[in-house]
């Protein structure tokens, strides 16, 4: 905010409430399974030590940024733990999900040797081989007096032919079935990621940043009361009530794009 001129210069925290909740949060990708993802955490840990080597000089900002250092240290403790339980969940889903589709493949997969897989097969041919038989069952009373081609009876013919058909239809069928429910699969998943993270990890990283959001809020008044009335911005925030909402929006992810195992 512009000063009037002739009015004493307001005293600027090193860094303002909003940017302070999104490095905490920030801060917790340090923990992630991906060197990508860490990185980025790293990248915000060297932008809050970059803030103590700026204000080096300045007292009230120093002892601000002590005390600051302690709260964040909590929040992303707190968050950390919350973190592991989110990912272990991830994990459970994952694991489900490939061996459900493996499930998938080996009765799907005609080269399978799947217990599954073999015993669909076999039943296929057994039925389709029968049912040709007893669809023609004039061919077995005619079996000892015609030889069919190469000097097979009748009745086994019919029974092979009916069995081939049935392998075919069932190895048909089983290719459709298999990418269905691979699909469903991966789509089921999804949904119970996205569940969870809307039901209770979301609620949970919100609920720590909301605490620790009313602790800077406090923190500032402490050291620098002027610029939190006068320029603050989420000053309105904490005084309808909605820093909540603020985090949720404007802080953590939607579902869509923390539902993979980026953490």
């Amino acid at each position: 905010m512009k000063q009037e001129k002739g009015q004493p210069q307001i005293q600027e925290p090193p860094i303002s409430i909003g940017p302070t909740i999104a490095l905490a949060w920030g801060l917790t990708l340090t923990f992630s399974h991906e060197e990508g993802q860490r990185g980025v955490g790293q990248t915000f840990a060297n932008r809050f030590m970059n803030l103590w080597e700026e204000y080096k000089d300045n007292e009230l900002a120093r002892r601000y940024l002590d005390n600051l250092s302690g709260l964040i240290s909590a929040c992303v403790r707190n968050i950390g733990w919350q973190r592991d339980v989110y990912v272990c969940y991830l994990d459970a889903r994952d694991e489900e999900r490939r061996q459900r589709i493996k499930s998938a493949n080996d009765l799907g997969d005609i080269t399978s040797l799947n217990t599954e897989s073999i015993l669909s097969r076999l039943i296929a041919i057994l039925f389709g081989g029968s049912a040709l038989v007893l669809l023609f069952p004039g061919t077995q009373t005619g079996a000892s007096k015609a030889e069919s081609l190469a000097g097979i009876e009748p009745t086994v013919l019919w029974f092979l032919l009916g069995g081939g058909a049935g392998f075919i239809l069932v190895t048909i069928g089983l290719k459709l079935w298999k990418s269905w429910r691979i699909s469903r699969i991966i789509k089921r998943t999804f949904n119970l990621k996205q569940k969870y993270w809307e039901k209770t990890a979301k609620i949970g990283f919100s609920e720590a940043l909301t605490h620790f959001a009313t602790q800077l809020r406090s923190l500032m008044v402490e050291y620098y009361p002027e610029f939190y009335e006068k320029e603050e911005p989420l000053k309105e925030h904490f005084e309808m009530g909605k820093i909540d909402e603020f985090i949720s929006q404007k802080v953590l992810p939607s579902a869509g794009s923390y539902t993979t195992k980026t953490m």
